[in-house]
């Protein structure tokens, strides 16, 4: 006996039992059949289409739906304004979890913009409590029971020993006053025009100067308008050329937070003269034939990327312009005018006058929003 207890006593010892590691508890997935809905500032009919587009297998209700009526899985949603231009989403689910969302929509933003930004936020929301990818924010929270209307006062026993039903405090919410329809543009831009093309041996820089202009733009984005340029500069012999376009046009003025694209196309006029000691200069062509200097004709396409800002209840719009034009004097069948100064033995190129130019400067606008009093009234209606 003893041998064989020493023997047991020296063999190897039992290896420790090994518990398998435990994998993390699967996420919780639910299927969300009712969507309860409450919410100010916003149409309700727009907000529950936009939702159904995003969430086809829920029903949505009003929060004033009997609960009895739409059973199932709910998450109530609540939208409420949080400043200016903010929202605040509130989302609780049948089972306690609620979740807490701050929403910032651009101020120029339509009402239709931001019904479809926060129906688009709440549906990804949505969707990651059903697929159970997001954390909630707090537990526990009760779906706030729908509100219950006041019966009206002749519905209410009048025992003589009671008082009558008080009425009821009716209150309602301030509409938020939409974006205005039209703003006027008041522009500004200092500039100088080159010259491209032919003629070779014509001095590239044409002239400096700037530009006025008065634009009107819908909140589509359509741009229409006019402005008045007026360039210059010193030539040789004492001279010098001035120009005055006057223009009209359109386009469209592209938005996206503080960025602002603006392209336009217009055609315009522009008289012109030679002077020399502050009096206007007699011209003639090659041939030693007096000439008028007929005004010129053309077009251009501008494009302006720049930053837009709001101060004192207007926007301001600053960025570079860049434009190309072509123009020739009336009857001259789109050719460049060049200028030449005689001086008894030989022609001297002193500039040019229209053809293809690129012009550069910076643009300055302020756009001024035009609102009716109608509407002003109706947003400030308590």
């Amino acid at each position: 006996m003893k041998a064989v207890l020493v023997a047991s006593l020296l063999g190897p010892a039992p290896a420790p039992a090994v518990t398998p590691p435990t994998s993390p508890p699967a996420a919780t997935q639910v299927t969300v059949e009712i969507l309860r809905l409450r919410a100010a500032g916003l149409d309700t009919d727009a907000f529950a289409r936009e939702l159904a587009l995003r969430l086809p297998a829920a029903r949505i209700v009003g929060h004033d739906a009997d609960p009895a009526t739409t059973p199932g899985f709910t998450v109530f949603v609540d939208v409420q304004r949080d400043g200016s231009s903010a929202w605040a989403l509130t989302l609780v689910a049948s089972d306690g979890r609620a979740y807490d969302r701050r929403v910032a929509a651009d101020a120029s933003s339509s009402a239709d913009d931001v019904v479809r930004l926060l129906a688009g936020n709440i549906g990804n929301l949505v969707a990651a409590i059903e697929a159970g990818t997001v954390a909630h924010d707090r537990n526990d929270v009760p779906i706030p029971a729908p509100a219950v209307a006041t019966p009206a006062c002749p519905a209410c026993p009048q025992p003589k020993s009671v008082a009558p039903c008080p009425e009821p405090t009716i209150t309602t919410a301030a509409r938020a006053v939409p974006p205005a329809a039209f703003e006027l543009g008041i522009g500004i831009a200092p500039s100088l025009a080159i010259g491209l093309g032919e003629p070779d041996d014509a001095d590239r820089f044409t002239a400096a100067g700037g530009d006025v202009g008065l634009w009107l733009r819908h909140r589509s984005g359509a741009l229409v308008g006019t402005e008045v340029r007026v360039i210059g500069r010193k030539l040789a012999f004492d001279t010098s050329i001035v120009r005055t376009r006057i223009g009209i046009g359109v386009g469209y003025a592209w938005r996206r937070g503080s960025f602002e694209l603006a392209s336009t196309a217009a055609i315009g006029i522009e008289p012109w003269s030679v002077r020399a000691a502050g009096a206007r200069r007699d011209l003639g062509d090659t041939e030693g034939e007096a000439r008028t200097g007929a005004p010129l004709f053309g077009g251009s396409i501008r494009i302006v990327p720049a930053h837009r800002f709001e101060i004192g209840g207007v926007g301001v719009r600053i960025g570079p312009r860049v434009e190309v034009a072509a123009s020739s004097a009336i009857g001259d069948g789109g050719r460049v005018a060049q200028l030449f100064v005689d001086d008894g033995d030989a022609l001297t190129s002193i500039g040019r006058v229209g053809g293809w130019e690129l012009g550069l400067g910076v643009d300055v606008v302020v756009w001024i929003p035009l609102r009716s009093k109608r509407l002003a009234r109706r947003g400030r209606r308590p």
